[in-house]
């Protein structure tokens, strides 16, 4: 009676696993998807993703957490730094996936950062976001991405690019592993 009721329940309810919802009794009454269960969780068992927002300026440093976190809620948490510096010891500290830096910044400037970055964290993934889009800063990043073993991937684009635009950097860089320099 009652061990049957129990039974009942718990065979057609839902399970909750780290955020991922499936059906316990499905898989008990057809005996089916153990394996998949298993690799899900495995799936969930993998290192967090992450990014880093390098950029002095507060209300752009907002804005792309925003549009980060919205576009790729897969890749949270999203660290802020405020500096160079500062910067440098999220980067070595945390391990992101992708860095996002702005090329000035106080204390550091992004392309120093993000040698000193690459000296000690190899295969990061960085994106230098900035207003000036000289030739000099593309051709530092380009020497200094000569001297890494293996070369790291890295994008350069400029602010005033759209939001679709920037997105696109973000995956091509952080996914495909691709260097991307906006034009």
């Amino acid at each position: 009676g009652q061990h049957k009721q129990a039974h009942r329940n718990y065979t057609n309810g839902v399970s909750q696993c780290h955020g991922f919802t499936f059906l316990v009794g499905l898989a008990r009454t057809y005996n089916v998807a153990r394996h998949v269960v298993t690799s899900l969780l495995a799936h969930y068992d993998q290192p967090v993703m992450s990014i880093l927002i390098a950029e002095d300026n507060m209300a752009q440093r907002h804005y792309l957490r925003e549009i980060l976190e919205n576009d790729c809620p897969s890749h949270v948490p999203v660290f802020e730094a405020g500096d160079g510096e500062e910067t440098v010891k999220l980067a070595l500290d945390e391990k992101p996936d992708v860095c996002i830096l702005d090329i000035q910044m106080p204390k550091l400037s992004g392309v120093k950062a993000a040698r000193a970055i690459w000296r000690d964290f190899p295969t990061a993934r960085i994106i230098f976001w900035t207003q000036f889009p000289h030739e000099i800063y593309i051709n530092e990043i380009r020497k200094i991405v000569k001297s890494v073993d293996p070369p790291p991937a890295y994008g350069f684009i400029h602010k005033n690019n759209p939001e679709s635009r920037f997105l696109r950097f973000v995956a091509a860089v952080l996914e495909d592993g691709a260097d991307m320099i906006d034009p």
